[in-house]
């Protein structure tokens, strides 16, 4: 082990803009995409991504693949959907139910568990 490993760098986070720029150099043909990430200190499977959605965003999305704003609606409805789902689940109380001490300390008697209505228990209509 002579060689020591890299330290991880700090996950970092680039604007639009940046990456707009970055793709436009891509572009211009005069260098590749290996060198324009090593030119501004990126990795070159990030680089490549953002030329790739780039293109993408132009053709305004394909079978393949969606456009940025697709993918934004797409997480905004997602996380709707979960959460209504959530929502629903409450109200239905249809999450499972823990033992209670009703049902653990019942001595083989009829003895009816706490969630029930006092109507039910009694009888009544």
């Amino acid at each position: 082990m002579s060689q020591r490993k890299k330290k991880r760098r700090a996950r970092r986070k680039f604007s639009d803009e940046f990456k707009a720029d970055v793709v436009k150099f891509c572009r211009a043909g005069g260098e590749s995409i290996s060198a324009v990430a090593e030119r501004l200190d990126l990795t070159e499977t990030a680089v490549r991504a953002w030329v790739k959605q780039a293109e993408v965003d132009e053709q305004g999305g394909t079978n393949d693949a969606l456009a940025t704003d697709e993918k934004a609606e797409l997480a905004s409805l997602r996380r709707e959907v979960k959460r209504l789902t959530m929502e629903r689940d409450i109200l239905r109380n249809d999450l499972p139910r823990r033992v209670s001490c009703w049902t653990r300390n019942s001595r083989g008697g009829s003895v009816s568990p706490p969630w029930k209505s006092d109507r039910q228990l009694f009888g009544a209509a």
